[in-house]
């Protein structure tokens, strides 16, 4: 079972909700091997002065549509499995919710395969190029 929260700012549709919530679910089920109908999430709507975060963390910048993402749980997973998740849930959260890929900002907690050293430096350098400052080029 995996139990994903999705934090973002109060205000948002219905639909808007379904959506993420749908991508989320869809991105799971797709990507990381999630078993169908194993859905399981918590929407927590935050007054502005509730969820705090920096505009300008990875490249920037961050609207109030940020979202943060807390995926707990689920079956065990290669980097790449992982890494195919990442990529595919941020496209389905742009296709489906018109998501602009910077405001967005995840926070997992998939429990790994047994990895070995070199495949989490590897996981820690695919999230590293992922980040817009490193797509353009820009060094930390």
């Amino acid at each position: 079972m995996c139990v994903a929260r999705i934090s973002l700012l109060r205000g948002k549709s219905t639909e808007y909700l379904r959506a993420v919530s749908d991508a989320i679910y869809d991105g799971l089920v797709q990507f990381y091997g999630m078993p169908e109908n194993d859905k399981f999430q918590i929407f927590e709507q935050l007054d502005p002065g509730d969820l705090i975060f920096d505009r300008y963390h990875g490249g920037g910048p961050r609207s109030d549509d940020f979202m943060l993402l807390n995926i707990l749980g689920g079956p065990g997973a290669s980097v790449e499995t992982k890494q195919a998740f990442y990529s595919g849930v941020v496209m389905l959260l742009h296709e489906r919710a018109a998501f602009a890929l910077r405001t967005y900002l995840s926070a997992f907690n998939l429990p790994p395969k047994k990895i070995g050293p070199s495949e989490a430096v590897s996981l820690c350098r695919w999230e590293r190029q992922q980040t817009p400052q490193a797509r353009s080029g820009i060094s930390a």
